[in-house]
């Protein structure tokens, strides 16, 4: 077997604590007190904010901690391929008839035309599973959002 890496491995942890915290945001203990809300909001937005200044560490040569050029540039470009396979997917499939609009990051913003908030929720859920299924975990296609 493969041995998984620190960085892997603290990332994955953080993500996994983060995902807990944000369940724990939808109990009902959680929906009865807004102060436990806004401290389990404030928690897991710290980890989502380690999770992504870790790429910083691995980048700032002049004053980080961890730098490591190889490693930053490899996240830059593994994160360009999967937002360029996550727009192909969208775009490429002409029942969905989809346009991506904005994507940075991770993020997506695509339009569909013609639907109603249902017809676009329905398809958004298809996106997801195309687009979770294409990518190695943790990386998944969550929905947000429908604007009309």
């Amino acid at each position: 077997s493969e041995r998984q890496g620190v960085l892997p491995r603290m990332l994955t942890e953080l993500l996994a604590t983060r995902k807990m915290v944000k369940k724990a945001m939808k109990s009902d203990a959680a929906r009865r007190s807004p102060a436990l809300r806004r401290a389990l909001d404030a928690r897991q937005l710290g980890l989502k904010l380690i999770a992504n200044v870790t790429y910083g560490y691995t980048s700032a040569s002049f004053s980080g901690r961890m730098p490591c050029a190889e490693l930053a540039d490899s996240i830059v470009s593994y994160g360009r391929r999967t937002l360029e396979r996550t727009i192909e997917t969208i775009e490429g499939n002409a029942k969905w008839d989809a346009e991506v609009v904005y994507g940075d990051t991770d993020s997506v913003f695509v339009l569909l035309r013609g639907r109603d908030r249902f017809g676009a929720y329905a398809v958004a859920q298809e996106m997801i599973a195309a687009v979770t299924a294409d990518n190695p975990a943790p990386v998944e296609l969550k929905f947000e959002k429908v604007y009309q």
